[in-house]
């Protein structure tokens, strides 16, 4: 079972336990300064910035012990549009930053409206430079109970098929069920299809009442894949104590 963190809102002290798997890093955009010159910003800043030396710490710290960190590109404050819209500029600078940092995958949080040929070829593009990156996303649950367009204007089973005939795999999906964190939501995606080691279910930080769910969960499905919370500062009732409930020693 996967028990991941997402991290943006960064802390001088990190401790994620002992149960954490992977740490989800947040979040890459893409624009063009003044001058027209294109950046690549983790959050606010240049990810190459010495202001972010001990946050790379941090995770290659984690690394060294087996948690997976993993890269969020886009999310609420998006992205994909200028990346799409000028790939050459801002790949290089993608790449730079993938090859250059410990990361071991990229979470492809896509919230606005795309062009899904966009999106396999930038994934193609990523697994051919970095064969061995892992490939999440983050889908609201709706877009894998019925298969209709999500926030990115795409069918994530037309996407997954696309990449299947490439031989690249999404690892997991990051299911937000901000609003619907339930038994029900969840078989409602493994009865369409889904493989219930790949379906995370994801909660806000200060959500309550989502332990005996997971637990549920856990004790259904032999291969469920996880739990995530958006975001580490915020879990509650401390990120060590979400992370004990919710290990696999507890469910």
């Amino acid at each position: 079972m996967r028990l991941v963190f997402y991290y943006q809102t960064f802390q001088p002290n990190l401790d994620v336990g002992k149960a954490c798997t992977h740490v989800h890093l947040a979040a890459i955009h893409f624009g063009f300064n003044a001058d027209g010159s294109p950046y690549i910003h983790l959050n606010d800043q240049s990810p190459f910035s010495p202001d972010f030396d001990s946050v790379w710490a941090q995770m290659k710290a984690l690394q060294a012990r087996g948690v997976k960190i993993i890269l969020m590109i886009g999310g609420a404050g998006g992205g994909y549009a200028d990346l799409f819209g000028n790939i050459e500029d801002f790949y290089p600078l993608l790449l730079q930053c993938l090859e250059t940092n410990p990361i071991d995958g990229v979470d492809l949080d896509i919230e606005e409206a795309v062009n899904l040929t966009d999106v396999v070829n930038l994934t193609c593009r990523l697994h051919s430079d970095c064969p061995d990156l892992l490939f999440t996303m983050a889908p609201l649950p709706n877009s894998l109970i019925s298969d209709a367009p999500g926030l990115g204007g795409f069918s994530y089973r037309t996407l997954v098929n696309a990449l299947a005939q490439q031989s690249i795999t999404i690892s997991y999906f990051n299911v937000q069920c901000y609003d619907s964190y339930t038994v029900d939501v969840y078989d409602s995606i493994v009865q369409n299809g889904y493989d219930p080691s790949t379906v995370v279910m994801g909660q806000l930080g200060a959500m309550s009442g989502t332990v005996p769910v997971a637990h549920a969960l856990r004790a259904k499905y032999p291969t469920f894949g996880g739990v995530f919370t958006w975001e580490y500062y915020d879990t509650q009732p401390t990120p060590l104590q979400w992370a004990t409930d919710m290990s696999r020693e507890n469910m």
